[in-house]
Parts: structure tokens; sequence; C-alpha cells
């Protein structure tokens, strides 16, 4: 498998030409490369860049693509949904948001992967998984464990059935 780790934009060298991932995926397609993973490391790809992106991996023959998801710009679960809708069916995401931070030359918010429990919550709202709870509640055991806040916004109560489960409806 070939991971690329900012193909879209670099934090030094700016936008990156989508020439140069066109022509990096046609060479390891004729070496034998199967299976590609399109990362958006610094967090700030836009939904047009990663769809050109992974329109000109298709259109290069890599017949299977995986997302690797980053969410400083906020963007993550539209790329990831963007993705669903392009026939992707492999993501990267890590529990609670964790890890994830690269180097940058500017201070910026703070970032890292999107949230496997977010990622879940998306799938379930869409009827393509089954209830997050599990999940989500692994998360919160992750976050407790470390001594961290939970990144998402699922691990945090933003769900319907978290809300039904601490409202007092008695």
């Amino acid at each position: 498998a070939t991971a690329y780790s900012m193909p879209i934009f670099c934090p030094y060298e700016g936008t990156i030409p989508p020439e140069r991932l066109a022509a990096a995926t046609k060479r390891l397609v004729v070496a034998g490369c199967s299976a590609f993973t399109l990362c958006t490391s610094t967090g700030l790809e836009g939904l047009a860049e990663v769809d050109r992106s992974l329109s000109l991996m298709r259109d290069s023959g890599a017949p299977d693509v995986a997302l690797h998801l980053h969410t400083t710009n906020g963007m993550a679960l539209a790329v990831a949904l963007l993705g669903l809708q392009r026939g992707i069916t492999r993501f990267e995401t890590a529990m609670c948001g964790l890890g994830g931070g690269i180097a940058l030359p500017t201070d910026m918010p703070e970032h890292g992967n999107l949230a496997t429990e977010d990622l879940a919550h998306l799938l379930f709202e869409l009827d393509l998984a089954e209830e997050p709870t599990p999940i989500i509640a692994a998360a919160r055991k992750v976050a407790r464990q470390l001594g961290v806040i939970p990144r998402s916004f699922a691990a945090r109560g933003a769900t319907k059935s978290s809300v039904l489960a601490s409202a007092d409806l008695g």
C-alpha cells in the first residue's frame, strides 16, 4: 500500500500541482501498487481539492483508494462524506481525534486526526452503520485513561442518543 502524506497542500511548498499526484500514481500502478491512501495531513485541504485528487487517482489507474483524515479546518467529516459519495470504503481516523500533529511553519489551531467516533456517528446517521454507542463509550474510556478531553463531538455527548440517555424523563 502507498500513502501520500501531503499530496494536496504542504505548509512549506503550498498547493501541490495535481499533475504531480497523477504522475506518481501512474508510476506506482505500473510498478504493481494496488492500494493507495490519500492523506489530508495538514487538515487544510478543501472539498474541491480532495475531489479533484480522488478523480486524478482513479483516472491514473488506482483501483483502491482510502482517505486519511485530519480536521484542522473542520472539514474532515465533509471530506469523509465526499469520499463516501465517490465510492471510498476505507477511512483512517483515530479515537478521540488523538495524534495527527505535524510541524507547521505558523501558529495553527489545535489539530489532529478525525475522531473515529465522529465518523461512526456520520455513518450511523446515513444508515450505513449500527448505532455508534459502543465506539463512543470506548472513546470516552480512552480519554479518561489518558486524562484528555476528547476532540470529538460524539464523545462530548453531541448525539441524539447521548441527550436522551442523560435526559430526566421521569
